[in-house]
């Protein structure tokens, strides 16, 4: 049973994810500043790619729902990007670990969402599917995201900056 009641509310949980993907794309920039090498670095470059990949397929949805992009940060989301400085890099996998947690468990409240309140927002039944289909992968994805970073909790490597 999906947290989501309203046509707000997954209006704002869609946007808030959209914001949360958006910012997981920066994680790219950190590794300039960071002392990361070999798989560390691989897992930080997978986890910046596919979210870019996940702010690609969430901005189709919000095209099909007839939205507009957020473009400046919807409430509950805070004001700063990730900052990692001081931390090493089992510190920052954990924090980034709990982003995962909570799109991974969004991406299942917007999958398990009743019909009738999808249908407000995606007008052709036909991609009601491919929505939950999208949802779907997103979940797993997320899941995959949890686990790179649970297997880099632990490190010793330093981030200056």
């Amino acid at each position: 049973m999906t947290g989501i009641k309203s046509k707000n509310g997954l209006i704002d949980q869609i946007k808030k994810n959209y914001w949360i993907e958006a910012d997981m794309e920066q994680l790219v920039i950190w590794e300039t500043r960071i002392k990361l090498k070999g798989d560390e670095k691989e897992s930080l470059d997978t986890l910046a790619y596919e979210s870019e990949e996940h702010k690609f397929l969430l901005e189709k949805w919000i095209e099909i729902m007839n939205l507009s992009i957020p473009e400046t940060r919807p409430r509950g989301i805070p004001e700063e990007n990730f900052d990692f400085s001081n931390l090493d890099s089992s510190q920052m996998f954990d924090v980034i670990q709990n982003y995962e947690i909570i799109l991974r468990d969004s991406y299942t409240d917007l999958r398990d969402i009743d019909e009738p309140l999808l249908k407000k927002l995606v007008p052709d039944e036909s991609y009601i599917d491919d929505f939950r289909s999208d949802m779907d992968e997103l979940v797993s994805e997320e899941q995959n995201h949890i686990n790179i970073c649970q297997s880099h909790i632990g490190g010793f490597k330093s981030i200056y900056g």
